[in-house]
């Protein structure tokens, strides 16, 4: 098992903290690039590769998931300070009760204040496109109830997900129907686990004037 950090958007962490998130996805790096001279593609639950016949010479490409089943993901969000000294969360709202808040990206979180942990339950991979309504659901952009009124609009509001993110991402667009990194998940309740010594050296690094 290994820890690893993972940002998300304020909206994605409200639907974590509901429950109506459960799955991520991330692009495949490098991507497989499909060509004459692509000979085939496999996923091993582990990674994914892709072997090119050049001219006799075979060229093999391997690309790692982020993460595995089995590891855990802490999760880093929006942040800040209020006027007593305890850390609140963006995704709690805009307290008027918290006073001034200077909100703080979610990069600089330190693991010591994170309180969402996640455990990978599976790792897929596929082409952005191929989402089915339910993993837009899964994805925490559209809930379960509703997919029999609008199975289209459940898609339509994950592309929109999508390219709000990726967009601007060279070959990662919903156009560029990318591959991607399939990742579930579920919330760990009363997580104890401890950070290897890195992550402790990080969190020295993020904290000296935090609170600055």
């Amino acid at each position: 098992m290994t820890e690893k950090p993972i940002i998300f958007s304020t909206a994605m962490v409200q639907a974590i903290l509901a429950g109506n998130k459960t799955m991520t996805r991330g692009v495949v790096k490098p991507q497989p690039v499909e060509s004459d001279t692509l000979v085939s593609k496999v996923f091993s639950g582990t990674e994914f590769v892709t072997r090119y016949d050049n001219d006799r010479l075979m060229i093999t490409n391997t690309s790692k998931p982020y993460c595995r089943p089995g590891d855990v993901l802490w999760v880093r969000e929006a942040f800040g300070f209020s006027q007593d000294g305890h850390i609140v969360f963006r995704a709690d709202g805009e307290r008027i009760a918290w006073g001034p808040i200077k909100w703080r990206p979610s990069i600089h979180l330190p693991r010591k204040y994170a309180r969402i942990f996640l455990r990978v339950t599976n790792v897929r991979c596929e082409r952005v496109q191929d989402i089915t309504p339910e993993d837009c659901c899964a994805e925490g952009v559209y809930k379960k109830a509703s997919l029999n009124r609008s199975v289209l609009e459940a898609v339509i509001n994950f592309r929109s997900l999508w390219d709000s993110l990726n967009a601007k991402r060279s070959g990662c667009s919903w156009g560029d129907n990318p591959w991607v990194w399939c990742i579930s998940f579920e919330k760990i309740k009363d997580y104890t686990g401890e950070p290897d010594q890195f992550t402790k050296e990080v969190d020295k690094y993020l904290t000296r004037n935090l609170k600055g």
